[in-house]
């Protein structure tokens, strides 16, 4: 008897420091270091991590959750957004990675075949926008008010 289900690993750990400023070259270091860290590294190896568990579902998917900040077109657009470079770095990085795993995926079954009834791991990229949510603690920049 066979289980068939549905794998899906959702990559949405992330934090954001507003009206955070570092004037000392060694604390701009960390902070980008802190930014990448969570948002790029951690989703990476955790995403190897999970693969021979993911290969085992039937469709595979990994959703690696982004951000507007992640869209170049956004920050040069003439509406006013946030003004995070560490952040904005990050989830533009997220953009490639989320590509870049997919692309190695693709490599991956080409060369094992490519065949159609080995499950192929899906990947995604989910913007959600700003959420109203009991963790904003009703700072101006969520949606509580």
């Amino acid at each position: 008897m066979y289980r068939v289900f549905t794998a899906v690993l959702v990559n949405n750990a992330g934090f954001v420091r507003l009206n955070h400023i570092d004037t000392e070259l060694s604390a701009m270091r960390a902070t980008f270091n802190e930014y990448m860290n969570v948002h790029i590294t951690s989703v990476a190896i955790l995403t190897h991590a999970f693969t021979s568990l993911l290969y085992k579902s039937a469709a595979p998917k990994v959703i690696n959750v982004t951000s507007g900040l992640g869209s170049i077109t956004n920050v040069l657009s003439p509406r006013r957004m946030a003004r995070v470079p560490a952040y904005g770095a990050s989830k533009v990085d997220m953009n490639g990675l989320t590509a870049h795993q997919q692309v190695g995926e693709n490599d991956h079954m080409a060369a094992s075949g490519g065949d159609p009834t080995k499950p192929r791991i899906r990947f995604f990229i989910s913007n959600s926008g700003v959420l109203k949510t009991a963790q904003c603690r009703c700072r101006s920049y969520c949606l509580c008010r």
